[in-house]
C-alpha cells in the first residue's frame, strides 16, 4: 500500500546528531547534496522518517486517496456535519 521500499542497511547518529544516509538509499532514492529533507518522527521514539521537501505535498496527496480508496473498500464514509 503505503511501502515499495526496502531496507537499505543501518546508520549511526553522531556525536553532532548528524545521520549519514546509506548510499544505496541516496542513489536509489534521487537524493543529491543540497536536498532538503523533512523529518518526522513519533514522540515514542518508534518512528523516523526522512521525506524530501519537494515530494511532501505529492507523497501527503498519494495517501489521502489510499484512505479514501481504503474507507470506501471498508464501506467507511463520513457524515455530514463531520
Amino acid at each position: 500500500m503505503f511501502w515499495k521500499g526496502g531496507c537499505f542497511g543501518s546508520a549511526t547518529v553522531g556525536e553532532k546528531g548528524q545521520v549519514v544516509i546509506p548510499a544505496e538509499a541516496w542513489r536509489k532514492l534521487g537524493i543529491q547534496k543540497g536536498d532538503k529533507l523533512l523529518v518526522f518522527g513519533q514522540e515514542d521514539h518508534s518512528v523516523l522518517i526522512l521525506i524530501e521537501a519537494d515530494r511532501v505535498s505529492e507523497q501527503v496527496s498519494r495517501m489521502l486517496n489510499e484512505l479514501t480508496e481504503l474507507s470506501s473498500a471498508l464501506g467507511l464514509s463520513r457524515k455530514k456535519g463531520r
